[in-house]
């Protein structure tokens, strides 16, 4: 993910954030037939969530060490 900048990433992790949301508002509406395929979906996208997220965050903290790193 490195050819990613960091304000794609952020964009990225918005729109997955928004599309879970989405698709936890069709299951909870109960008029599904396969409530099922709509969970895979959720679970999948959490997924990537987490792995964008965990992505940001270690940039983050590489940033904050090279600080750190440049005042000491």
């Amino acid at each position: 993910m490195d050819d990613i900048d960091d304000n794609t990433l952020v964009e990225c992790i918005q729109v997955v954030d928004k599309r879970i949301r989405y698709l936890e508002s069709v299951l909870a509406s109960g008029s599904l037939r396969n409530p099922q395929n709509i969970k895979t979906l959720i679970y999948r996208f959490q997924r990537a969530l987490n792995v964008l997220k965990s992505e940001y965050l270690n940039r983050r903290i590489k940033q904050v060490q090279l600080r750190h790193k440049k005042n000491n």
